[in-house]
């Protein structure tokens, strides 16, 4: 089977995308070729290439929300990107599309269903951004990540799935934390998290009270790529020693990341699907801190829908103060009834099987298999 993968080449999108892939592996015994077609830069590249995945980059195109030169730019850019797809889908020609939505997708799904090629989109937010809204309308299938989602599109379309996350995520052990990171075990830690990307604006925050935190807890911080440098200095100029100390940032975190969910008390992150979902994998408080120039403001509508729950806390980004955040810090990690009900909440955001459920629903397009007795695929078009 030849199955053609698609999305944006953020984190975001690229590591369901590889879980999924992984899940249909195990399902056809590896008589499965993958082929990844979308933009591509330096991290995509690594990561696809790292999971042995053929990858063939585009010219893609963004509407932005916002006024920018770019938006007329790219309308010159999106018949390039379906002339590149329309070569390589027919070159490769798949059995089937698992397409994880985004700008990053749109040309290779349009130009796959021009072909007759089935289509299975995956939705990961709250509220679908216009790309995924699109690209419903000519799929066969779109998974969803909440129940809430499924007003947005046709019933007999929907599979409520969860969001896919690396099984790794739930094989973390404090006692290895200990080791890796060099902590202390009877001191509180704290990991901060600003996406696959990272985030300057928590980056800055958090080094302004970096004293503070450091009298009390153990920091673990993944800060992204390019910025470790910057963080450094920023923390050099306080007088604190990353060798010497108990702050411990990374650009990066990959499988070690399973690790340090096991040992932290609390996460201060992003308001990603993927981060939450992993959060909630791993059932720990959080303060979540959208990302305000998020695509359709995803990330809002994603922080909003688990704080009503109780879930976690938000920090609106207009509000990120040093002072503002540290207070929020030390209200959650002074009260452990606080911390254990925000644990117990976030539980409710795993869905252990929607790596599953995406790949039978996948493998179900292609009518070589009918896996809907195994009782994780349920098609809402069957009587």
């Amino acid at each position: 089977m030849k199955i053609l993968l698609t999305g944006g080449g953020t984190g975001g999108h690229l590591y369901p995308l590889l879980v999924v892939a992984e899940q249909i592996k195990i399902m056809l015994q590896g008589d499965v070729s993958f082929l990844y077609l979308g933009p591509v830069n330096e991290f995509s590249k690594k990561i696809l290439q790292k999971n042995n995945i053929k990858t063939k980059g585009i010219v893609t195109a963004k509407w932005r929300r916002y006024w920018s030169l770019q938006n007329f730019i790219d309308i010159f850019k999106f018949p390039i990107g379906l002339i590149q797809s329309l070569f390589y889908v027919l070159k490769f020609m798949p059995d089937v599309v698992f397409s994880k939505g985004g700008f990053g997708s749109v040309a290779p799904t349009i130009v796959s269903r021009l072909y007759f090629i089935p289509v299975l989109v995956h939705e990961s937010d709250v509220v679908p951004g216009k790309a995924n809204r699109f690209l419903a309308k000519i799929t066969d299938k779109i998974a969803v990540s909440y129940p809430e989602t499924q007003r947005y599109f046709k019933a007999h379309k929907v599979l409520f799935t969860g969001n896919p996350i690396r099984d790794y995520i739930k094989t973390g052990s404090k006692e290895q934390a200990v080791k890796i990171f060099n902590l202390n075990s009877d001191r509180p830690v704290i990991l901060i998290l600003g996406g696959s990307q990272g985030s300057q604006e928590i980056n800055k925050s958090i080094a302004a009270i970096l004293p503070q935190l450091l009298k009390a807890y153990q920091i673990i911080h993944q800060v992204g790529p390019g910025n470790l440098k910057t963080v450094e200095a920023l923390a050099g100029k306080l007088g604190i020693k990353i060798s010497r100390s108990d702050y411990h940032p990374y650009e990066f975190l990959e499988q070690e990341i399973a690790h340090a969910l096991a040992a932290c008390d609390l996460v201060i992150s992003r308001a990603g699907s993927n981060s939450i979902s992993e959060i909630a994998a791993s059932g720990k408080p959080s303060i979540v801190i959208p990302l305000s120039s998020s695509a359709n403001d995803h990330q809002n509508y994603n922080a909003y829908q688990i704080a009503r729950q109780g879930a976690a806390v938000i920090m609106k980004e207009e509000n990120l103060t040093p002072s503002l955040l540290l207070a929020k810090i030390e209200q959650i990690m002074t009260d452990p009834a606080l911390r254990q009900k925000m644990g117990q909440a976030i539980k409710n955001y795993y869905q252990p099987n929607a790596a599953q459920k995406i790949a039978q629903g996948v493998i179900y397009l292609t009518k070589i298999s009918d896996l809907k007795g195994q009782g994780l695929f349920k098609d809402p078009a069957a009587k």
